[in-house]
């Protein structure tokens, strides 16, 4: 917090001599800007556009599978995987374009399921 106080001294002198409750407001903001609150959503919202594990994509037959990974700091991040299904007749082990949607704090996973369709 000490270096977000030193940056806002140095890019607006003498805030930091100003209204306390200005001070916290200009904070307040900064956070919105830096941290947006994070979108809440209920598995059933997520489902919505998807609620059957088996479901048809641009005429493509394809299912959808979650799970979870764990990144370095201990985080659980929520994944979800929208796979074809390809009949082996039809060369079900060829290889496929893969398409990640990573978002950022900014967005959530319905954005990305909103994407799939």
């Amino acid at each position: 917090m000490d270096s977000l106080r030193e940056k806002t001294e140095e890019l607006l002198p003498g805030i930091g001599d100003s209204d306390p409750h200005w001070t916290a407001s200009i904070f307040a903001v900064w956070n919105l800007i830096i941290r947006p609150p994070r979108t809440r959503y209920s598995r059933l919202e997520l489902l919505q556009d998807f609620p059957a594990a088996r479901f048809r994509l641009l005429d493509q037959l394809a299912h959808r599978r979650h799970f979870h990974v764990t990144n370095p700091r201990g985080i659980p991040l929520a994944c979800t995987v929208f796979e074809p299904i390809v009949p082996v007749s039809l060369g079900a082990e060829q290889e496929r374009a893969c398409i990640v949607y990573c978002h950022g704090n900014g967005s959530c996973r319905l954005a990305g399921f909103r994407l799939a369709r």
